[in-house]
């Protein structure tokens, strides 16, 4: 799915591992949704959020290497839904991701990003996240 302007999911690339990348499109075009691809120069992190910022999806990839990082527009202050370096072997979490970016803007369940990861640790993260959010933004 091509170019179709700021009404797509951005996803900016800079020396991306092609496996992965290939595998992150993919993911976006299962669920149906555009996306527009181009290069970036800069620091992925804040390039990938100016990114979804502009996108009317408001939701950007930035792909540097075997690092992706997924930022939705409506997180402001709770930082990239994920940041990580993926090894040229994880292309299925590498398509879940995509799936993920996709169904921010579907609002839809998202698919685990995690390997093997347990409920448990779910949990956990969720609780850490909320009391992060918690404490920086006090009732």
């Amino acid at each position: 799915m091509g170019n179709n302007g700021n009404v797509s999911i951005f996803v900016i690339v800079k020396e991306p591992e092609q496996a992965l990348l290939k595998e992150l499109l993919a993911g976006i075009e299962e669920e149906g949704i555009p996306y527009t691809v181009s290069s970036f120069e800069g620091e992925a992190l804040n390039e990938t959020f100016k990114a979804s910022q502009l996108s009317k999806l408001g939701v950007a990839v930035g792909v540097w290497k075997n690092r992706i990082i997924l930022h939705y527009s409506k997180s402001r202050g709770f930082g990239p839904l994920f940041d990580g370096e993926l090894n040229g072997y994880e292309k299925e979490r590498a398509r879940r991701i995509g799936n993920n970016a996709a169904r921010l803007y579907k609002v839809m369940p998202l698919k685990d990003m995690r390997p093997n990861i347990t409920i448990k640790e779910i949990v956990d993260m969720v609780r850490e996240r909320v009391i992060a959010a918690l404490k920086a933004k006090p009732l």
